[in-house]
């Protein structure tokens, strides 16, 4: 029987996306050019199997998962037979492709590249080789450590041979597959258990030194020792010992030629047809070779250090990448790099030196606390002061990139002697001098220059600082000047001066950010740091790009919230012009800022509350947050604050107090400063007059954030009617609690009175309760997103009434449909913590609409099945089976509830292709009440998506020229957002016309937890129109439902006329409530 499915109007249609492939006219062409590359890769005409392979390579996406898996077992066996190099490279590319596929065995085509490389020697086809099997290792890592051990130690062999032997590129990509060897778990058990075994045949050796074989005992080194193999030639000269230790009839002068032969020949004799005894006999010795020289992990790094001095800076960098690789993987990094490390910090490629830096950040990671001997002399450091000055040199580097990197890596060092910091904050040389005069040890020089002099010879053991003790007496120096005591001083390493002042004072923008990010790291740790980087940080205000002034405001504000910072008064000058930036979001930064710093007197007071003051009158939007800003300023200063009482409330002392309008702003601003201070310092009570108590109680109620709750003493306040407002707020609060309760339970009361068809009544109800719910949302603000929750779910509940009071007539129950499909899904997009209690109720809506829109089909074709009701049924049943699970794991008795009784007339319907329709619409009325569930708790914190939108446009007026496109700039603030790359900017435009703009994921700046920041623009496209037009823009969020035909349409409905849902169409969700408008007109150009 023909599935019905086949000719649906409303699926999708399928596009076939071809990347990377040959253009052809017509899908029918490609498929003919496939199929004839896979009909002739195995031809013995080599022109054929050279275009055969390379269109397999070419359009490998097009190819099917049968003909992949062909591939992969026919291809292994092709490339070991094959001898034309060029087909050969093509096959391993085809390899590496198939090798990526979750359904083919990687290690098999892995296996396969190694016996390729053992039996080639051609350099193109070798580098090929090396690139597929470290991409493979780099996606299935398990390859490697299926190898049976003695092919891994022969590829180790052949990985040390090449990486000399051939170009940059080869020895790049062997030196990051020694990397990846060397994390194999089987390695390190062969070394565990072999190598404490090896230390003694070690002794052994070492004291038979009488042999000819001297100099291969001495070689033979255990891993812990500090004499390991120094070079590649080291390992080449042993390698030749080993294979040809029983052909001792060579001459000397032939032993290089002789050993290469013999490595290519112990390569390719794997494949050869020996005896089993023979080649188990050379991986016996090739093992015991490895183990005694360089099986361990420290002559592994040996080997790798080698190549940090290789004269191509690809080799370089592939050798520190593979450090930091192994790194990463937890194998410790031996603390000897550090010397060759430090000086490829001055290398000529900037690359290198940005690996260097990251390879020195991790050796001073895993050892602080190591103790080296600097090239300056008399003083013995640890590795993390002597590896922040190298580093903090770095800042003098001509790359922007790498003087960026120095200032990130700067603030990751930890416990940094705090000298080295001072150091980096000043371009002057610090040291702790201790002076002689000179003229106090002019007799001393005199005596005892006899004795240096005769003495010199005995003292060549002598320190260093002996040598330059009694070379400091033997200078002569005019009477009056000063000796440096060399025995006591110790000059800091000139390297570090001023690192972050010259990363502050960078001309690229992005070095200045690293560097406040550093200065911030450092000022957290430490609060003597914290007090001399102020100086630098308050001077980063006047910078001249936006990014980094405000970025200078947050990390100020991260070092008040920790520390204690007093401002004097020329840094509050340069602090408070932060309060006259245009953008809002600098000010109500600096507003934060400031609510954490302190200030050194009461003049420094009187200027803070001026410039807020002013700032309030300028900008009446900043008002919330200037008074938020005074309550902190109140409480942080309140000795100060008492001296200004008089001032702040013009009181007079031969005059009584005249009473200020408690409306004033400005006065609002004086009376939270005041009445902050005096929860800390309650003598403020005595000098207020008798009518700021009365409008503290009334500003206290307006503004409940900004004033704290006090209990003013009757012998102050004797009329005090308000002293148990404290205790009303907590009555009050708790009455909100319980009205709140209160309406959530009503839902019981709804589902009750539907089910006896009393609708009025449940309609009464809900009515009541959004009431109820709007008084809640004004009195507490906090409950607001609970508010808006249940009140999107009460119309949920008075559209299911209203479908079925108007049920019979059948008119509008598609548009009820859609609307409660839409409701559904804002709840679900726009409130984060609705799935864990509530998802099955919105299904059981969605069920519903789904049910309400297959009916209306039904009814239009008489019960008569088509596609398109073909389609909907079996979603449905899919759907409802889906609502079964999700009301079964929320403890719901599934046989009692009668939304599960249509099911049988809807699998009738796909079974016969027909349908009572007169049965089906009155089962499915008696079903409709049973969508309602009893009352929910919310028992999780309801979070609401919250998007504010702003224009960098300074005014809602714009002008523009009569020629379009024109760009505008658009920031937002999105708060409780789990995934922002699907979120769109929607522009209606005069006509109505709606257009979407993705933007890009950078221009997302991550401010908190699941908050962003955006920062991007849209460009109108339109036709210029002649007159005034408004233009609106919104924040959606894009989504996919879950069954697409039905959702789709009923999501869109609004918007279409027809059913015609395709692949294009998206479902969205408006996260904005306040849509910015903007005012545009034409302006002729002159």
């Amino acid at each position: 029987m023909e599935n019905p499915s086949s000719n649906n109007t409303l699926n999708f249609p399928l596009n076939q996306n071809l990347n990377n492939s040959i253009a052809f006219n017509s899908t029918n062409i490609l498929d003919n050019v496939i199929s004839e590359a896979l009909y002739n890769y195995k031809n013995d005409n080599l022109d054929k199997r050279r275009m055969s392979f390379l269109t397999l390579v070419r359009e490998y996406n097009n190819l099917s998962k049968d003909e992949k898996l062909s591939l992969a077992d026919d291809v292994p066996t092709l490339v070991l037979e094959e001898l034309n190099v060029q087909i050969k490279v093509y096959q391993i590319e085809l390899l590496e492709k198939l090798s990526q596929e979750i359904y083919i065995n990687a290690y098999s085509i892995f296996s396969t590249m190694i016996i390729v490389l053992f039996k080639n020697d051609d350099e193109i086809l070798i580098r090929r080789i090396y690139h597929s099997l470290l991409n493979i290792m780099q996606v299935k890592k398990h390859c490697l450590e299926n190898l049976d051990t003695s092919i891994q130690f022969k590829f180790l062999i052949t990985i040390l041979y090449h990486a000399e032997l051939y170009n940059k590129y080869i020895t790049s990509y062997c030196i990051q597959l020694l990397g990846h060897f060397m994390l194999l778990d089987d390695i390190h058990n062969i070394v565990e258990n072999e190598e404490n075994g090896h230390k003694n045949d070690h002794n052994n050796h070492s004291s038979n030194n009488n042999n000819n074989n001297n100099n291969y005992h001495s070689r033979m080194v255990s891993s812990t020792s500090s004499s390991s193999l120094t070079s590649m030639s080291d390992y080449k000269y042993n390698k030749i010992d080993v294979n040809d230790n029983n052909n001792n009839d060579n001459d000397n002068d032939n032993t290089t030629n002789s050993a290469t032969a013999t490595i290519n020949n112990n390569i390719k004799g794997s494949e050869n047809s020996e005896s089993l005894d023979k080649t188990n006999n050379v991986l016996y010795k090739e093992k015991e070779f490895f183990i005694k020289n360089h099986f361990s992990i420290r002559n592994i790094q040996k080997i790798i250090e080698y190549f940090l001095v290789d004269e191509d800076e690809l080799v370089r960098k592939s050798a520190i990448l593979t450090l930091i690789h192994l790194h990463s993987n937890n194998i410790q990094l031996h603390i000897t790099l550090y010397r060759q490390l430090k000086k490829l910090l001055k290398d000529t490629n900037e690359d290198v030196r940005i690996a260097a830096m990251n390879a020195i950040w991790l050796l001073v990671s895993q050892n602080s606390d190591y103790r080296i001997i600097p090239e300056y002399d008399n003083y013995h450091g640890l590795l993390v002061n002597d590896a922040f000055m190298k580093i903090c040199n770095m800042i003098n580097d001509s790359s922007v990139t790498v003087r960026t990197k120095t200032c990130a890596i700067l603030g990751s060092f930890k416990n940094v002697h705090i000298n080295y910091l001072f150091q980096a904050l000043t371009k002057k040389i610090l040291s702790n001098f201790k002076y002689k005069k000179q003229d106090q040890v002019n007799n001393n020089n005199n005596n005892n220059n006899n004795n240096n002099n005769n003495n010199n010879n005995n003292n060549n053991n002598n320190s260093r600082s002996g040598n330059s003790r009694s070379s400091s007496k033997k200078a002569k120096m005019p009477a009056g000047d000063l000796l440096l005591d060399n025995e006591k001083i110790y000059l800091s390493d000139a390297s570090a001066c001023g690192a972050f002042v010259q990363g502050l004072e960078d001309e690229y923008q992005e070095v200045r950010n690293a560097a406040l990010d550093s200065v911030c790291e450092h000022s957290l740790q430490s609060l003597l740091f914290a007090q001399k980087a102020i100086v630098f940080l308050v001077d980063m205000f006047n910078d001249e790009i936006f990014e980094i002034r405000l970025q200078a405001i947050h990390i100020l504000h991260k070092i008040a919230s920790k520390h204690v910072i007093r401002l004097s008064q020329d840094q509050l000058q340069n602090v408070i012009s932060s309060l006259q930036d245009a953008s809002s979001i600098s000010r109500f930064a600096a507003h934060k800022m400031l609510s954490a710093l302190y200030v050194m007197n009461t003049e420094c007071v009187k200027i803070l509350i001026k410039a807020l003051m002013n700032d309030l009158t300028m900008y009446k939007e900043d008002q919330k947050s200037v008074y938020n800003c005074f309550k902190h300023i109140g409480l942080n200063h309140a000795d100060f604050i008492e001296n200004l009482v008089p001032t702040l409330l013009k009181i007079e002392k031969p005059f009584l107090p005249q009473e200020q309008v408690s409306d004033d702003p400005i006065h609002i601003g004086h009376i939270i400063l005041i009445y902050n201070a005096a929860s800390i310092k309650s003598k403020i009570f005595y000098q207020l007059p008798e009518y700021t108590f009365k409008q503290y109680y009334y500003l206290r109620d307006v503004y409940p954030d900004c004033f704290p709750i006090l209990t003013i003493p009757k012998s102050i306040y004797p009329n005090n009617i308000y002293t148990t407002s404290s205790t009303k707020e907590n009555t009050s609060t708790k009455l909100i609690d319980d009205l709140m309760n209160n309406v959530i339970l009503s839902t019981q009361h709804i589902k009750n009175y539907v089910d006896s068809g009393k609708y009025q009544s449940a309609l009464e109800i809900i009515a009541d309760s959004k009431n109820k719910l709007y008084y809640i949302r004004k009195t507490k603000e906090s409950l607001s997103e609970k508010v808006e929750l249940v009140s999107h779910y009460l119309s949920c509940c008075k559209i299911v009434i209203q479908i079925l009071k108007n049920f019979k007539t059948q008119s509008s129950n598609i548009e009820y449909a859609a609307s409660l499909t839409q409701l559904t899904y804002q709840m679900e997009y726009t409130f984060m913590g609705v799935q864990s209690f509530l998802f099955h109720q919105l299904e059981a809506f969605r069920v519903l609409a789904h049910l309400l829109l297959m009916s209306h089909y039904l009814k239009s074709s008489n019960g008569k099945m088509n596609d398109e009701i073909y389609n909907m049924a079996t979603s449905f049943i899919e759907r409802l089976r889906r609502l079964k699970v999700l009301l079964k794991a929320n403890d719901y008795d599934v046989m009692k509830i009668n939304i599960f009784d249509i099911e049988i007339f809807i699998e009738n319907l796909i079974l016969n292709k027909y349908i009572d329709i007169i049965s089906f619409l009155m089962t499915l009325e008696k079903t409709i009440p049973s969508y309602i569930f009893p009352s929910f708790a919310i028992t999780n914190n309801i979070k609401r998506t919250n998007v504010t939108i702003t224009s960098t446009v300074d005014t809602k007026e714009i002008k523009f020229g009569a020629e379009m496109p024109y760009r505008i700039d658009i920031k937002a603030k999105i708060i409780n957002v789990i995934d922002p790359t699907n979120l769109l900017i929607e522009v209606i435009m005069p006509n109505q016309a709606k257009y979407f703009y993705k933007p890009l994921i950078h221009h997302f700046v991550p401010s908190g937890p699941y908050s962003y920041k955006l920062k991007s623009f849209i460009v109108l496209e339109e036709n210029a129109w002649s007159d005034y037009a408004n233009i609106e823009i919104h924040i959606t969020y894009e989504f996919q439902p879950q069954f697409d035909m039905v959702d789709k349409y009923l999501l869109n409905y609004n918007e279409i006329t027809s059913a015609n849902i395709t692949n294009n169409t998206s479902c969205k969700v408006r996260f904005t409530e306040t849509p910015l408008n903007l005012s545009i007109f034409p302006e002729l150009i002159k």
